[in-house]
């Protein structure tokens, strides 16, 4: 049976850092739904760090966070992505949901 990336994104994260990170997720899983689920952590890592990079033209290893126009809704953060939220948190999220579909 085929399983999409996709199913990573089946829970969202309790909190987010900016407002356009919500946003991010959204294209971020618009993006991967066609893409199938990886063997193992390392390409869920690969696959989220290029798929940041592609959707934002930012390296998620950056430290300042920064404004994304088409994710901008309104609000003084709205657009805004941060980085190291994505690294540090997002990064261990996707693993750990990739790890409870293993199971």
């Amino acid at each position: 049976m085929y399983k999409s990336f996709s199913l990573l994104f089946d829970k969202k994260p309790i909190s987010w850092r900016l407002r356009g990170d919500p946003f991010l997720w959204q294209a971020m899983h618009e993006y991967l739904k066609i893409k199938p689920l990886p063997s193992n952590t390392d390409e869920v890592i690969d696959t989220i760090t290029a798929s940041f990079f592609y959707l934002t033209n930012h390296k998620i290893s950056e430290d300042k966070f920064f404004k994304i126009e088409p994710f901008s809704h309104g609000g003084m953060s709205s657009g805004g992505i941060d980085p190291k939220f994505w690294h540090d948190k997002m990064i261990p999220f996707f693993c750990e949901r990739f790890q409870q579909l293993k199971n």
